[in-house]
């Protein structure tokens, strides 16, 4: 027993070391921002990084410092990063439009359709864990409901038990169908492109034809892998595929 608290309280102490040399690390390179030793502020923030340990905000701030440096790729990849982890920082947000602006290309969206934008706007309001929540609340409330509408005998009541069993259930499955979508979503893998001058081509070999001539900052979405190339999905639809090299996944 005495073995177990020890190793329990060895622990301890090394999470509270790992913190700490981890928030005194955060601080310095905030200080090198601060004073506007950006380079600086990037090795602090990046030996976080090589610590395993990750953040929307150490991510948001990687961004800003490479931004102030013009290295659009960088600046773009880890205001992503900080946008995967907290979609709803409208400041990331922000940033990553400034940032995309300082890129040679200019990629249009494809248009979306009102049902398309109505559905993006449903999934944005909470994130998966809470949506997952949601579903189960729903489908709890749904059966609890049920259980109310066979137990009760009067009319007016047993109506309303009901139809609020059966508005959870539709609910329920509604939320079932987003938690799905959100679940695609999540798996997709996006790149961007980090070289300053990559071919977009047909066939995965450099024989093939040339789409497309894209620069650094870039974002795609990867459709599938062969050894050293990436079939890749730009935003206005075009597909094609680039050497694996060119590429740093988010």
């Amino acid at each position: 027993m005495k073995t177990v608290y020890f190793f329990i309280l060895c622990n301890i102490f090394l999470y509270n070391g790992f913190s700490q040399n981890v928030d005194s690390l955060f601080i310095a390179g905030n200080n090198a921002y601060n004073e506007g030793n950006y380079q600086k502020s990037i090795g602090f923030y990046t030996q976080i990084l090589n610590k395993k340990f990750e953040s929307a905000e150490l991510y948001f701030n990687l961004g800003n410092a490479h931004y102030k440096l013009s290295n659009v790729p960088e600046s773009i990849y880890y205001f992503e990063k900080s946008k995967k982890l907290n979609p709803k920082n409208k400041e990331v947000v922000e940033n990553l439009t400034f940032a995309k602006n300082m890129r040679l290309d200019e990629v249009e969206v494809l248009p979306k359709s009102q049902i398309a934008l109505f559905q993006e706007n449903i999934y944005n309001k909470m994130n998966s864990n809470q949506w997952v929540i949601t579903s189960i609340v729903l489908a709890w409330l749904s059966c609890l409901f049920f259980v109310f509408f066979r137990l009760n005998n009067i009319q007016t009541i047993k109506r309303v038990f009901f139809s609020s069993s059966i508005i959870c259930l539709l609910l329920f499955i509604f939320s079932l169908q987003i938690n799905q979508q959100i679940a695609t979503k999540e798996k997709t893998t996006q790149a961007i492109i980090f070289s300053p001058k990559v071919e977009i081509r047909t066939e995965p070999n450099h024989r093939s034809e040339v789409k497309i001539e894209l620069h650094a900052g870039i974002k795609t979405t990867i459709l599938d892998s062969l050894p050293g190339w990436k079939k890749v999905k730009l935003i206005n639809g075009l597909e094609g595929w680039i050497e694996e090299l060119h590429l740093k996944e988010i």
